[in-house]
């Protein structure tokens, strides 16, 4: 019986939280040409940490007492993506769709669906049954490279893929994988609790790092364990090295004590938030904990997925709840004002990291293959 995994975990009362982000240490220019799997001896070496200054101050505007997501695009892409399990954005809008059991990765322009291609497949998931596909990111400054997290029997990793549109359908994708990050520990056995599946959530940063969150394993010791790439929020270089302004000299941990980390979005003062189910809501200083912020009592239940767009958080309901939880943002850690529950008229996700923003608005889609667009207000 296959090993139950999600990229994300189940609707659960989540933890928003936000992490001051760094400034340099990520951004390295234009990625030199390599052959197809050759290793990667002329990269950038480190970069000296600048001096740190003050942040400053962020200045917004207060969202609006109450918001609606609309939605523009609706496609049913089932024929041919009934297990879509992640989405990544290409430059220039076109998106990439995998799907969790076979690995494969399709192209599409989603105001032209029937410009769907099959881009390839991320082999280290096809070549056994067991092994699940879990998250997509592709860096907007580098987009030579696709990125892929996936689950094996007892562990996850995380690997480049050398991507050239100009192939053939079916070849585009490289088939010998950078894996920078290995051996993420999951819950081989994760019953009676579910929440202890595999998790894994990419998101390329303003700051041009990678940014990995994982889950706890269903061991909490672990997201505690400084040692640990387990229940916690990695950065690293596209590369896969630490960045020389880490928090944690040498250590790629940008923030720990996580638990089911469910998605990752950044504001516009650059201020990373991530959705975690395991507490009420935090705050987290970088290197450090989380500290509350906002989280059941302002809440409930929520599903995978968050994204910044029109001065807010925003993030599926979960199955019970259902709709997106518009979560107002004020100066600092505060809220504007109290969450509210927006209903829409699609399906969403609640058991992967299916849903990212892209100027005010959300793309998501379901295992069942439903791809949709929101306009967000």
């Amino acid at each position: 019986m296959r090993r139950a995994v999600r990229g994300a975990a189940v609707a659960a009362a989540a933890v928003v939280a936000f992490v001051a982000v760094a400034g340099g240490g990520c951004t390295v220019g234009p990625a030199a040409h390599r052959v197809e799997g050759e290793a990667d001896p002329a990269r950038p070496g480190p970069v000296p940490a600048p001096a740190p200054t003050p942040a400053p101050t962020p200045t917004r505007s207060v969202p609006a007492a109450h918001g609606s997501a609309d939605v523009t695009v609706a496609v049913d892409l089932s024929h041919v993506l009934s297990d879509a399990c992640c989405l990544a954005e290409l430059p220039g809008g076109d998106l990439l769709v995998g799907t969790r059991d076979a690995g494969r990765v399709h192209r599409l322009d989603p105001y032209h669906p029937h410009t769907l291609t099959e881009v390839g497949v991320v082999w280290e998931v096809a070549l056994d049954p067991a092994n699940v596909l879990l998250a997509l990111a592709v860096d907007p400054d580098q987009p030579g490279r696709i990125y892929a997290a996936y689950a094996q029997a007892s562990s996850i990793t995380v690997a480049s893929h050398a991507y050239n549109p100009s192939a053939p359908p079916g070849q585009q994708l490289g088939v010998y994988p950078n894996a920078f990050l290995r051996d993420v520990p999951v819950d081989p056995d994760p019953d009676p609790d579910p929440g202890a599946e595999a998790l894994a959530v990419l998101a390329f940063g303003p700051d041009g790092c990678l940014y990995v969150a994982t889950g706890d394993a269903g061991r909490p010791a672990l997201a505690w364990d400084r040692e640990s790439t387990a229940g916690k929020i990695l950065r690293l270089t596209p590369f896969g090295d630490v960045p020389a302004d880490a928090p944690l000299p040498g250590s790629p941990v940008h923030a720990l004590g996580l638990r089911q980390p469910t998605g990752l979005a950044w504001d516009d003062a650059g201020r990373l938030w991530v959705a975690d189910s395991g507490g009420v809501g935090a705050v987290v200083v970088p290197g450090q904990a989380p500290v509350p912020v906002w989280g059941p009592g302002g809440g409930g239940d929520q599903g995978a997925g968050l994204v910044h767009a029109a001065g807010c958080l925003w993030l599926p309901g979960g199955e019970a709840a259902g709709g997106l939880w518009r979560v107002p943002l004020g100066a600092g850690p505060a809220l504007a004002s109290a969450p509210e529950l927006v209903p829409v008229p699609v399906d969403l996700p609640d058991s992967a990291p299916e849903v990212f923003a892209s100027v005010n608005s959300l793309w998501t889609v379901t295992a069942a293959g439903q791809l949709s667009r929101l306009a967000l207000r």
